[in-house]
């Protein structure tokens, strides 16, 4: 919808990859989890999937709506900021105190919050007259948690979420996303190699793998680390 809106770096090959390996057609139901403002949800939608996305950290609101979150969210901060500095000073916390009141870091703690206003990125906010428009049931849910009755999905996907979750969440979220997919239906992971756990994933998700890749670049100033994408298939 904005040809404005921020993506990740490694989006440009991991959103036409599971876009290509989902195969979503007329009638199948899809699920994105740890969605963000991915716009893999709205295209499966356009190709006529029942789609369906969650994200535990999801904000839902208009641009003017958002607009005001973020005013409520600084107010909140200036009213709680006295009882943070005295917090820190009994507990002897000068360090992280004086790292806290780094011009530089309150400057990116509130830019990263408000610069969504204008342009949205893929961490949010979503907005529900394009959830309407495409007919995508967005909600807050947690992937290791999901509400979904066994075999729901023909097809649920995972875009780099994986690596922000402590290992036993992983796990759980593994199992739980897999638990959703139909038998012969798909499971398509992506998450940063920062360590291979692609063994682990397919041991607990019980599912075949068909395809794994590693997507990396030539040149790579700041050393990002690769990029895994897994197709399993549920027997």
């Amino acid at each position: 919808e904005n040809s404005d809106v921020l993506i990740h770096y490694c989006r440009d090959w991991e959103y036409p990859w599971v876009l290509i390996k989902s195969e979503i057609r007329l009638g199948n139901k899809a699920l994105d989890c740890g969605s963000g403002f991915s716009p893999v949800p709205f295209i499966w939608a356009e190709l006529g999937g029942e789609v369906y996305a969650i994200d535990r950290d999801a904000i839902i609101r208009s641009s003017a709506g958002y607009a005001f979150y973020c005013l409520l969210k600084i107010f909140q901060g200036i009213i709680k900021f006295p009882w943070f500095i005295f917090q820190k000073i009994k507990n002897k916390e000068f360090r992280r105190l004086f790292n806290y009141l780094k011009p530089k870091n309150i400057f990116i703690r509130n830019w990263e919050l408000v610069r969504g206003i204008w342009s949205p990125d893929t961490w949010g906010p979503v907005s529900p007259e394009l959830l309407r428009k495409y007919k995508v049931n967005y909600k807050n849910g947690d992937l290791t948690d999901l509400s979904f009755k066994d075999g729901y999905f023909d097809v649920v996907s995972c875009i780099s979420v994986l690596e922000h979750m402590s290992l036993d969440d992983r796990i759980r979220g593994i199992r739980e996303m897999s638990r959703v997919v139909r038998s012969g239906g798909k499971l398509i992971i992506t998450y940063d190699k920062k360590e291979d756990l692609t063994d682990l994933f397919i041991k607990e998700s019980g599912m075949t793998p068909t395809e794994i890749v590693n997507f990396a670049r030539t040149d790579n100033p700041n050393n990002r680390p690769e990029v895994v994408g897994m197709c399993l298939v549920k027997d």
